[in-house]
């Protein structure tokens, strides 16, 4: 599937199973219908309905060698938000003290957020954090002798393993790693997903990500490289890991993945080979969040219970009084 080529013309409309060209005053339903009067571009091919409603569109792939009124369009799947990310206080503190993670690393975003949440959530984010770091963080500042002493042992490990790194010995084609990191996360934790080849997927990961330490012969300038290589491992490992977790829940469709299993419903009902299964409604993982923190050599996994929208209400005038008191700001 994924070594196929798509593309969409806009010059004329799809054909239908049935093989006939899709009408869309007989084929769509009143939802699509409603927009598109709506729109003002009730209009017979799709280049002349995308013209009416995003003429821009059209000018800014041309400008880019691509004349969608004579050419068609290659389209592929790009996968592009996280739904999850680092565990954090209401203030955007992290499970560490004193790191804020604010923004889509953050996990206050959940697999149903509204569309364009992200944006309002950053600023938020930014400015309790920042509300909170005037407030606070300047009664935990670490001595400087007491920060040393605390990273000095990984400081010393960085400096060995550099040194092995560069020692003598067969080598290793970093290219070829990247490939196979790259690949590994496309086919397994895209669109499509499955409990075995995700397994696969993840002991690869552990096996790629432990490998690492006995790479030798790379060049000095090389050893970034090595570095981004380890870290983005250990960040794709957290995701072939949670999403084995899931699917061992009995975690099914949602969001923007499809749970592939050969006893579900058809994906397509005219193609019988790929069948998938929705997520429970009263499932374990619509009730459950899942937590994982590396230990520096693995994942530890533990589940806790979804919180339910508050459903206090503070009268306005004490609410504010705390505010401008900074009582409401407490770790």
């Amino acid at each position: 599937m994924l070594d196929r080529r798509v593309f969409i013309d806009y010059r004329k409309n799809p054909v239908l199973p049935d093989s006939q060209e899709l009408q869309v005053t007989r084929d769509a339903d009143e939802l699509v219908l409603t927009f598109l009067e709506k729109s003002d571009a009730m209009l017979e091919t799709p280049i002349q309905r995308l013209a009416a409603m995003n003429q821009p569109a059209i000018d800014l792939f041309r400008k880019n060698g691509i004349n969608l009124i004579k050419d068609s369009l290659e389209i592929d799947i790009c996968a592009q938000h996280c739904n999850g990310g680092l565990s954090a206080s209401i203030w955007w503190e992290s499970n560490i003290q004193n790191l804020f993670p604010v923004g889509e690393i953050n996990g206050s975003h959940g697999v149903y957020r509204p569309g364009g949440s992200a944006l309002n959530s950053g600023q938020v984010g930014g400015i309790r954090a920042a509300m909170f770091i005037n407030s606070t963080v300047s009664k935990y500042r670490l001595k400087h002798d007491h920060f040393i002493s605390m990273i000095e042992f990984q400081i010393q490990d960085t400096i060995e393993m550099m040194d092995y790194w560069r020692s003598e010995g067969e080598g290793v084609e970093l290219e070829s790693e990247f490939s196979q990191m790259r690949m590994r996360m496309s086919r397994n934790a895209g669109v499509f997903r499955n409990l075995d080849t995700s397994r696969l997927a993840r002991d690869e990961a552990r096996e790629q990500l432990a490998r690492i330490p006995t790479f030798n012969n790379i060049e000095p300038g090389d050893i970034p490289e090595v570095f981004y290589l380890k870290d983005h491992l250990i960040c794709q490992l957290a995701f072939l890991e949670s999403i084995v977790e899931y699917l061992e829940k009995d975690g099914g469709s949602r969001g923007s993945f499809l749970v592939l299993d050969a006893k579900g419903d058809l994906v397509l009902p005219w193609d019988q080979t790929a069948r998938y299964v929705l997520d429970s409604q009263d499932g374990f993982t619509r009730k459950n969040q899942l937590l994982m923190e590396w230990d520096g050599g693995s994942f530890k996994k533990s589940w806790r219970k979804t919180r339910g929208i508050p459903g206090e209400s503070e009268w306005f005038e004490t609410a504010w009084k705390k505010y401008r008191e900074r009582k409401i700001i407490k770790r």
